[in-house]
């Protein structure tokens, strides 16, 4: 699942990824959404060769936290926190 993370950077660069330290796997919320974009549909195959064999370790943890902004669960634990990183009605 790690691997969503790096593929929706590079494939989708318009997307803003928020990783969210929710216990216990961690919740990742995406914002941006396009429904329209046919983009990761059209990329399926070549983005399955492309990640299919990489590993975590030789990808690396610094590296993947810093593709999406982290969002410690105790700064959003109000509604008028989340409002700071999320459009809520």
């Amino acid at each position: 699942m790690w691997k969503l993370i790096p593929v929706l950077k590079q494939y989708r660069p318009d997307l803003n990824l928020f990783m969210i330290d929710a216990p216990p796997t961690g919740l990742l919320l995406i914002t941006n959404l396009n429904p329209g974009s046919k983009k990761l549909g059209d990329e399926y195959f070549s983005i399955v060769q492309e990640w299919r064999d990489i590993e975590l370790a030789s990808y690396g943890l610094d590296k993947l936290f810093s593709d999406a902004q982290l969002i410690p669960t105790s700064s959003i634990e109000r509604r008028e926190d989340m409002s700071r990183y999320f459009w809520i009605s």
